[in-house]
Formats: C-alpha cells, sequence, structure tokens
C-alpha cells in the first residue's frame, strides 16, 4: 500500500503543483501587466512532481531516471526504503472566456501518470484525472491610481469526479494516493489580489478546498493554499514580451481519512520557492515554474519533496463580444 502525505496534486486544484495557467495555481489570471491579461485562452501544460527517500534510483529530482511519460514495468529489483519515491506527471488542458467583461469561466482536463515505488514494488496508473470548472468574479477591476493597478477576483469552482478511483493490481484496489482521480466532488473557493507598479506587478493567492467522501469511504482533508509571485515585465520589441519571475507557495492538508479514520503519513505542511518566466510573441505564450520546498513538515513521513515544475504553451485571443 502506497501511503504518503505527498499527495497534493491529487488532492487539489492545481495546484501544483495543478492550475499555474498564467502565474497562478488556480484562478488562471495573471497579474495586471501580463500582456496576456483580460484575454480568453485555451493551452496545453505538463507538470511534474517528485518524492524521494534519501537514496532513490536515477537522482533526487528525478527518481525513476528520466521525464518518461510512460513507465517500465512492475520492478523485481530488491531495493531498500531509502530508495522509495512517488512521481506524479500530467499533462493538461486548460481554457478560460469571459462570458462577461468581469466574469470569467476556466476549464481544466487533466490526464495523469502516476508511480510510486515501496517495499521493493513499483507501480504505475495512467488515466484521465478529475476535471475542474471555475468561475471567477472581477470585484475590483482596473482601479488606476496614478501609476498604481488594483485588482480583486473572487471565485468558486468545483472538481468532479471524473477520473477512475478504483484501479487495481493483482485483484486488488490500489490506494487512493495512485489512483488518477480522487473519487470525491469538492469544491474551491479563492481570491486573488493584484497590484501593479510600471513594469512590477505583485500577485497573491488564498485558496480553500472542501472535500467531499468518495464511495470507499475516503476523505482528504480539507486544504489551503498560499502563492504569491513578485513579477517584471520586459519588452524586448513590440511582439516579444519576457516575464521573470520570483514565486512562492504554501500548502496545508492535515492528512486522509478512512471510514473516519485518520491515516499515519497522510499530512502534508510545505512551503516552496522558485523562478517562473513567462515568454509572449503576439498571442501566443510560453508558461514555466520551478519549485524546491525550503520547509515541509516531515514528521510523518521519510519522503521528501524534491522538485515541481510545469511548462505550457498557452493561445490568447481577444473577444469581441460577451454572452451577457
Amino acid at each position: 500500500m502506497f501511503f504518503s502525505k505527498k499527495i497534493f496534486y491529487l488532492t487539489s486544484l492545481l495546484l501544483l503543483e495543478v492550475f499555474f495557467a498564467n502565474a497562478c495555481d488556480v484562478c488562471g489570471s495573471f497579474i495586471g501587466i501580463h500582456p496576456g491579461d483580460r484575454k480568453s485562452y485555451v493551452g496545453v501544460f505538463y507538470r511534474y512532481s517528485s518524492f524521494s527517500s534519501s537514496n532513490p534510483r536515477g537522482s533526487s529530482f528525478f527518481p525513476d531516471g528520466g521525464l518518461r511519460l510512460t513507465h517500465d514495468g512492475h520492478s523485481t529489483s530488491a531495493l531498500n526504503s531509502d530508495q522509495d519515491y512517488e512521481v506524479y506527471r500530467g499533462v493538461e488542458w486548460r481554457a478560460k472566456y469571459y462570458v462577461h467583461s468581469r466574469v470569467e469561466v476556466s476549464l481544466i482536463v487533466p490526464f495523469n501518470f502516476n508511480t510510486a515505488f515501496e517495499n521493493s514494488r513499483q507501480v504505475n496508473v495512467d488515466g484521465i484525472g478529475d476535471i475542474t470548472t471555475m468561475v471567477g468574479w472581477q470585484a475590483i477591476d482596473d482601479l488606476n491610481i496614478r501609476k498604481t493597478k488594483h485588482r480583486l477576483l473572487m471565485g468558486l469552482g468545483v472538481k468532479w469526479a471524473t477520473g477512475k478511483s478504483n484501479e487495481k493490481r493483482e485483484n486488488t484496489r490500489l490506494n487512493i494516493m495512485i489512483q488518477p482521480g480522487s473519487g470525491s466532488n469538492d469544491l474551491l473557493f479563492f481570491t486573488n489580489y493584484q497590484l501593479g507598479l510600471g513594469k512590477w506587478s505583485w500577485n497573491v493567492l488564498p485558496t480553500f478546498k472542501l472535500n467531499g467522501t468518495n464511495r470507499f469511504g475516503e476523505q482528504i482533508a480539507n486544504s489551503t493554499t498560499l502563492f504569491s509571485s513578485i513579477a517584471y515585465q520586459a519588452d524586448i520589441n513590440d511582439n516579444l514580451k519576457l516575464i521573470p519571475a520570483a514565486q512562492s507557495y504554501y500548502e496545508y492538508m492535515s492528512g486522509i481519512t478512512v471510514d473516519k479514520e485518520k491515516l499515519n503519513g497522510t499530512a502534508m505542511s510545505g512551503l516552496y520557492v522558485g523562478p517562473g518566466a513567462d515568454v509572449m510573441y503576439k498571442n501566443v505564450g510560453l508558461n514555466s515554474s520551478f519549485w524546491w520546498n525550503v520547509y515541509e513538515d516531515q514528521s510523518q513521513s521519510s519522503m521528501a519533496s524534491r522538485i515541481r515544475y510545469r511548462i505550457g504553451f498557452t493561445w490568447y485571443f481577444n473577444q469581441q463580444s460577451f454572452m451577457f
């Protein structure tokens, strides 16, 4: 059984770990100076997250040996517990559309590739994940005070139980942590405050996720995250923009309950920092972010978070009209 507290990619929306569509994990809205700001978009993203013990195969960042989207079969090597690891990969299709000048609707469709190695056994699980829909309202929209720009986005979302949560190996159901989907419908609440001054901008995004219980009696505890970034826009020419950023990300989840009993080793509390960069050429964007943990509560687990990153391509387009 692959119990671990390292399951945030399967328990949050997009978090990372799922929805860093532009610089934030949930809202799909970047800081106010971004050239793709206030535009609808479609895009495809690849995300990666690794966790390992002290002596994994490959390297600490890539413990299973590479960036593969598919994996080897079950390992027969006799490895020690200090070589355990977990790797979560995903390819996501994302879209955002403005139904009103102040109301945005977002969609995230993930396909997950999860790998876990523990007790000399490797398990690989691939499949569509839980689809997420979100609605955001611009409560404060482009309030200009001299050169300062403010914006406040408030919203809610639903993570639907579309991913398979009953994958089995040798006629035994795998643990919820390695399943492509959680099996529960969950609610997400978020607020995104953006502040811009000239070419500089600051973005802060607190979110709260209220999780349901799946048909197996499993419930992932409600989770809280806080994302923040400071960015600068460099105009290379009229068509080419470069936006480097310094980012931080905190997440907390108290654990997983099965039949009303809390599982040991499933809590999560960590702070992650790292660089991000967007490159915009006309209406096409290359988006990327990298995070390393600077603090992590490992009191219940021998595995540590190693690296998280996200890279994707986005096509932005201006709308000529709105539904409302």
